[in-house]
This record gives structure tokens, sequence and C-alpha cells, in this order.
């Protein structure tokens, strides 16, 4: 009898190791599915978008220094979960910030200056539309990542291809209107970093003001005066700006 009941309590004993072992086997799964449930309900709340135009909004005005991610989890009002759920540390959202930069200010330049025009001075109006509307060309955003090469090498090399292949495809517009490449090259230079000082200067001037010097900024960039019909569609663009629902 002593032997059954040694023999019940062995198996019981296993059934109860064997159970604490599949619970203790499960307690991590159960972490996780845990972990997940709280991320999920945090991260509904702040979207990628969100979380990266915040950042945006921070790095433009504050500077690189200043995106972090408990501050910018605290303005979206979400937890830390949140951020990690879309972005695996703070170097991939600052990577983020630079193809931004890069689609934006970079790739606007480049397909107004690729765009077929009948002359130089269309063409030049056309790239004027960059620096006339800041979904196209962000003025802050620029300074920021100018701000930021300074101390980060790796981004100084960045910015500085891209300020090549800015240069590049404004000296090939300059060439496709038959300027002889050192002039191309001069004028593209004139151009560029003119609008460049401009910002770097922090130069504030209403667009009425700007469109008042058009003719003149295009007889000096140019050598050629635009025709009326450029001027107005060019300002039918501005227009357009700055109403975009012809309110």
């Amino acid at each position: 009898m002593a032997a059954v009941d040694s023999r019940v309590r062995t198996a019981t004993d296993r059934r109860r190791g064997a159970g604490r072992a599949r619970r203790v086997r499960r307690s991590p799964y159960r972490r996780r599915r845990r972990a997940a449930r709280v991320v999920n309900a945090a991260h509904t709340k702040a979207t990628r978008a969100d979380w990266l135009r915040a950042a945006l909004d921070v790095f433009t005005s504050s500077g690189v220094e200043h995106v972090k991610v408990q501050p910018l989890a605290a303005q979206l009002g979400v937890g830390r979960a949140s951020f990690y759920w879309y972005f695996t540390d703070r170097a991939a959202l600052l990577d983020e910030l630079q193809q931004v930069w890069a689609g934006t200010n970079t790739a606007s330049i480049l397909d107004r200056s690729a765009r077929p025009a009948d002359t130089i001075t269309a063409a030049v109006l056309g790239l004027f539309e960059c620096w006339s509307d800041p979904s196209l060309f962000d003025p802050k955003l620029d300074t920021a990542m100018r701000d930021w090469a300074r101390t980060d090498s790796q981004v100084a090399a960045v910015v500085t291809a891209a300020d090549e292949r800015r240069l590049e495809a404004l000296t090939h517009m300059f060439q496709r209107h038959r300027f002889a490449a050192g002039e191309a090259q001069v004028r593209a230079r004139i151009v560029y970093y003119n609008q460049v000082g401009y910002y770097a200067l922090g130069i504030r001037e209403t667009m009425q003001t700007r469109l008042g010097f058009v003719t003149d900024y295009l007889l000096a960039l140019t050598g050629q005066l635009p025709s009326a019909a450029e001027l107005r569609t060019f300002r039918r663009f501005l227009r357009n700006v700055a109403s975009p629902h012809g309110g």
C-alpha cells in the first residue's frame, strides 16, 4: 500500500513538475504577447507620419541634437514603445530625416532643372518655383542639414554630394540652352550660390518684393529678358501657391 501511494505521489509530482516546466516554457511567450499588446496599444495613438513630422519640426527649429525619442514621445503624448514600433533606433529616424530632405529639396531642383523649356528664362523661372513653394524646397530643412553637417563628417559628405548634384543639374540646364560649358558652369554657380546665400543670411522679403526684382534677376542670371507670357505663367504659379484652392 505504501508502495502504491509512493508511485501515485511520484506520478503526481511528475505532473506538477511538468506543469511548472510548461509554465516556465510558456512564460517568455506570454511576456512577449503582453509586450506586443502594450506596444500595439501605444502605437495606435501616434502614426509613423506623426513621429516623422514631430522630428522634422524639432530638427528644423532646434537642430539635430534635440531630436530625441523621449521628448518626442512626450510631445506626441505616447510612450517610447510607440517609437520602436516604427523605427529600430534614433539613428534610423535621423536617416529618415536625411531621406526627406533629399526627396524634397534636392529632388525638386533636379526635376525643375530638367524640365523642357523654350528659353533659358522660362527654365530659370521654373527653377524659381522651387524657391517660391515650401512644399518643393524647404529652406529651414536645408539650413538644418547644413548645420548638422558642420558637426558630422558623414552628413557633411551627404550635403556636399547633394550640392554637387544640384550644381550639375543647373549646369546642364544652361548647356541645353546653348551656353558654352564654362559659362554654363559659372552661371549655374551664381544661381545656386545666390539662393543658398539668401537663406544663410536670413533675408526676409515678401513675395511681392521679390517678384518686383524677377525681371532684373533673370537678366543678371541669364543675360536675357523674359517674355510677358513667361512672367504671367510665373505669377499664376505664385497665386496658386498662395491660394492652392483658388480662394
